[in-house]
């Protein structure tokens, strides 16, 4: 985190198998939260506040079973949060 990276993030980060922890607040992140990310089923934390991330916040990531902590806070998202997030008991 705070590490001033720009750009998009990239959707090869959904292959990563064994990525538990994924880091990314306050850098200078934009372009939309990819839904590939939901491909890494064993992330538990996922925290990409303080960025400049645009569109909605994927539904996808509420397949993620074992995420228990979610930070998008401060970012230029769009939309409701997705009611299958809002669900997850766990978050």
């Amino acid at each position: 985190s705070i590490n001033q990276i720009p750009g998009n993030i990239p959707t090869e980060l959904g292959s990563l198998e064994d990525l538990v922890a994924l880091n990314l607040d306050s850098n200078q992140l934009t372009g939309p939260i990819p839904v590939e990310i939901a491909d890494a089923t064993n992330l538990t934390s996922l925290l990409l506040g303080s960025n400049a991330l645009s569109q909605s916040l994927p539904s996808q990531l509420a397949s993620l079973p074992l995420l228990v902590n979610l930070n998008v806070a401060d970012n230029e998202l769009t939309g409701a949060i997705p009611t299958e997030i809002t669900q997850k008991s766990n978050l």
